[in-house]
């Protein structure tokens, strides 16, 4: 089986906010493709596209040398095809990238290597000097920038034997290099039960939120936690209706993989996979 990585150009047309949607040609995001060969947008909050002025970029994983590494390329909107894919990573092998917009066509990139945490800058002119996040075990990274100097990273760190969403603010120099990872710090700062996974966040004018995965009463629940200005993060709430599912096959609703985005100045969406029945309730 033959796989290719595309992406198609979504058109907004005519003037009024009733206006159709356009699906334009599909665009080819990768020229490798072929048998085995396995392209991946499955990152924590699903962040695996941004648009910055005219130029879009796309991050993704794939093993197209024998080795899964990260790749990003751009597409500014007057050119007809992406440029040649660039390697972001440079370790044994690299997981889940996530990018976020910057403004003058600048992104940042942030992804797992080698069990730790990365960071990089893109643009125009290419990737910068990227610096390394976490101090153990890590994966599941997503961010946001939070102002022209500053970027903010959270990720899945091992924790003995869980996982716990820690945070940390990563300063950026004049050119959107990262120059240094601050302290991390956990979201959640009740004891560690169980794991917390694959988070997301997200920025209004009230502040950040992060959402998670939450395990800590035997089955998956979302959870989420906002910080305002100048405040740490509140204690955590449940995000999604628990639904009992199954007495036989399950005890919630199995909730996973949570993507949020600001929705105006101060609300948050927040989008998730849920199974919401099961056939067999005996």
């Amino acid at each position: 089986m033959i796989r290719t990585l595309f992406i198609i150009i979504l058109i907004l047309t005519g003037g009024t906010v009733k206006a159709a949607w356009e699906f334009g040609e599909k665009v080819a995001v990768s020229p490798h493709h072929g048998d085995k060969i396995f392209h991946h947008l499955d990152s924590a909050g699903r962040k695996n596209i941004a648009v910055a002025d005219n130029t879009v970029a796309i991050v993704w994983e794939d093993n197209h040398t024998g080795a899964t590494q990260v790749y990003v390329t751009i597409k500014p909107t007057g050119e007809s095809s992406f440029r040649a894919p660039q390697q972001v990573s440079s370790g044994n092998s690299a997981y889940g990238p996530v990018i976020t917009s910057r403004k003058n066509k600048q992104f940042l990139v942030a992804w797992e290597q080698d069990e730790a945490i990365w960071l990089c800058n893109v643009g125009q002119k290419g990737l910068g000097k990227p610096l390394r996040v976490s101090s153990g075990p890590a994966r599941q990274p997503t961010l946001i920038e939070l102002n022209s100097r500053e970027a903010l990273v959270a990720w899945a760190a091992q924790q003995g034997p869980h996982t716990q969403i820690l945070i940390a603010i990563v300063q950026l120099g004049s050119d959107g290099t990262p120059q240094k990872a601050g302290k991390a710090f956990p979201v959640d700062t009740s004891p560690l039960e169980a794991d917390q996974l694959y988070p997301t966040l997200a920025k209004t004018d009230r502040g950040v939120t992060v959402v998670w995965e939450d395990r800590r009463e035997g089955h998956t629940k979302l959870f989420y936690s906002h910080a305002s200005a100048g405040s740490w993060f509140t204690t955590p709430q449940e995000l999604n209706e628990v639904i009992q599912k199954s007495t036989k096959y399950g005890r919630g609703s199995g909730v996973t993989r949570a993507a949020a985005a600001n929705f105006g100045k101060n609300n948050i969406a927040v989008t998730w996979m849920d199974k919401r029945g099961f056939p067999d309730r005996l």
